[in-house]
C-alpha cells in the first residue's frame, strides 16, 4: 500500500466555512492550516484558521459533524473539522 501524506483533505467543504482532513496523529495544528492553505486555499480573508477539537461548542455551525474522531479505514489517523 502507498503510505498516505502526513495531512490530506477529505472535503474542502462541510458548510460555508469549515472542511475535513485526516491526518496522523501526531500531525500539529500548524501543520495542518499550513498544508489546507496551500492546497485547498477557501478563497478567504484568513484562509484556514482553526483546527476543531472541541465539536460540541461548534455544533451550531457544523450541525452534526464531530470532531476530532478516529478515521475509520487507517488506523492511525484522526479526522478533524478545519474551519475559516
Amino acid at each position: 500500500m502507498d503510505q498516505l501524506p502526513r495531512v490530506m483533505m477529505m472535503t474542502d467543504w462541510l458548510s460555508l466555512v469549515a472542511g475535513c482532513v485526516c491526518v496522523v496523529q501526531d500531525a500539529t495544528d500548524e501543520e495542518i492550516l499550513e498544508y489546507c492553505n496551500k492546497s485547498h486555499h477557501p478563497g478567504t480573508t484568513n484562509g484556514w484558521a482553526l483546527v476543531v477539537h472541541d465539536a460540541d461548542r461548534w455544533k451550531g455551525v457544523l450541525g452534526d459533524e464531530c470532531s476530532p474522531v478516529q478515521c475509520a479505514d487507517h488506523k492511525g489517523r484522526i479526522h478533524y473539522v478545519v474551519m475559516c
